[in-house]
């Protein structure tokens, strides 16, 4: 009877988290009469063994699916913030532009009263 569970054919590596269920129903594969209490001691111990084994694995796949996750939505919290600063920057040039333009109206405006004043006292 064997004393440890290999924990490499409990999961195939390229399976999915998600598509991977864990059943921690016991297994009754150990199943001895009870009537050697020796015998099931170890029986129950060896299936307590699998159980752990199978919340371990349970525990890294949860772990690695909540790394998977965690950096999928920080690359997508990145591009929206370039995002944000792109459309903010170009705001602010777009502002820029009207100041500059309002600006050189004012100018326009100014030099053209001033010439219409000028023109009034050559008059």
């Amino acid at each position: 009877m064997p004393s440890t569970v290999d924990v490499a054919t409990a999961l195939p590596l390229q399976v999915a988290p998600s598509a991977v269920p864990m059943d921690l129903r016991l297994d009754h594969q150990f199943s001895l009469p009870v009537a050697e209490p020796a015998l099931r001691e170890q029986q129950l111990q060896q299936e307590l063994l699998a159980l752990k084994q199978k919340q371990q694995i349970q525990r890294q796949i949860l772990i690695a699916e909540f790394q998977r996750q965690h950096e999928q939505l920080s690359r997508q919290h990145e591009a929206q913030l370039h995002e944000h600063i792109k459309q903010q920057q170009e705001m602010l040039a777009m502002k820029h532009q009207q100041e500059l333009l309002e600006h050189q109206r004012k100018l326009e405006r100014h030099r053209q009263e001033q010439e219409l004043e000028k023109q009034h006292r050559e008059q």
